[in-house]
Parts: C-alpha cells; structure tokens; sequence
C-alpha cells in the first residue's frame, strides 16, 4: 500500500484558514500544525510565569505577550504561538500577517512531554534566526527546572540553569526571578 503524501500549505492558505479555526495551529515549512491542549500543570505555570514577567518588568520600557499572540519569524515564515513573549521597545508587525508580531527581545517556552522536542528542536532553531531575540526561556513544570539561553555578542547561546529555591536571571532583562515563585503551587498538581 502506497504512503498517502502529506499536504503542504502555501502561508496564504494557512493564514486563510487560521483566521477561521477555533483553535490555534503553528506553521512551519508548509506544515500547519495543531497547537497540543495544555495540563493543569502547565497552564500553572504559564500563569505563574506570565505574573512574574509582568511584575518584574511592569515599571521599565519591556512588556510581555501572552500566549495568543501569533509571531512569524520572518527569516525563515514560521507561525508560531509561544507561551509567553517579552518585547522592548516598539513591536514589529509583519508585512504579511498585520496580527503577528516579529521583534520579540524573549520567548518564553513551558515544556511538556508532548512538546519538549519541538520547544528544544525545531522552535528554537527557528527563534534563534530572529536578530531581535536575546534569550530563550525554558520552564519545566515537571521538574521544576528552568534553562534561559542568552545570545552573547560574539552570537553564540550561553545557558544557565536553576532548581529548587534558587533564582534565575534573565540579563537582556535585567531581571531575576524566583523560581518558587515560578513553580507555586506547581508540584501539587499532578504530572502530565
């Protein structure tokens, strides 16, 4: 029995078809792609995350997206709905998309079993080809860790990583957070 090839999308057709869908999907080389549902562990921590950004950078010029916000990757014409973004100074708006965004200064990603690979893969191969991205943030609610990769100048990724009840900074931020701050409440809610 011959394979059935799968079909590929032009970016028109998914734009077409993403502003009719009543769920959120991600595009990547002509491949549109279902965003996965989230477990109560991971929407904890994509909220405790979001609460952290915004009190830590609420009096400076940074302010963060939430995870409806569409960014394209001009560099390479990946969709993509990260979990959280942070933007410095104005926002860029795609040519091709009016809704999506293209500056974001961090990506934010909340791991989970079904979508490590891609948050560790293909997603941050992608992000990394964004001039305005400085660092990349990945929250794991299941371990309750957190790595941040941080573009140096020579444009290579450094990364730091923090447990337990230390804290995190994230330098393009000037920030530093908590990671019982990060994780309350995290640990009591089951695994996915």
């Amino acid at each position: 029995m011959a394979a059935i090839p799968k079909r590929l999308y032009t970016e028109a057709e998914y734009l077409e078809l993403e502003r009719a869908a009543s769920e959120r999907h991600q595009y990547v080389n002509g491949e549109i792609i279902a965003m996965a549902g989230g477990t109560p562990r991971h929407a904890r921590a994509m909220n405790n995350a979001g609460a952290a950004f915004f009190n830590a950078l609420r009096q400076g010029p940074c302010a963060t997206h939430s995870s409806e916000q569409r960014l394209r990757v001009d560099e390479t014409g990946v969709y993509t709905y990260a979990d959280l973004s942070v933007f410095c100074g104005p926002v860029a708006v795609s040519v091709v998309d009016r809704t999506a965004l293209t500056n974001p200064t961090v990506v934010v990603e909340v791991l989970s079993k079904n979508t490590e690979s891609d948050d560790r893969g293909w997603k941050f191969a992608h992000y990394r080809r964004m001039a305005s991205l400085r660092a990349y943030v990945l929250i794991d609610p299941r371990d309750l860790h957190v790595e941040v990769f941080v573009r140096m100048a020579d444009g290579r990724w450094a990364m730091s990583e923090a447990h337990g009840d230390s804290s995190i900074e994230i330098p393009p931020l000037e920030v530093t957070l908590s990671l019982p701050e990060l994780f309350d409440k995290v640990a009591e809610l089951d695994a996915d």
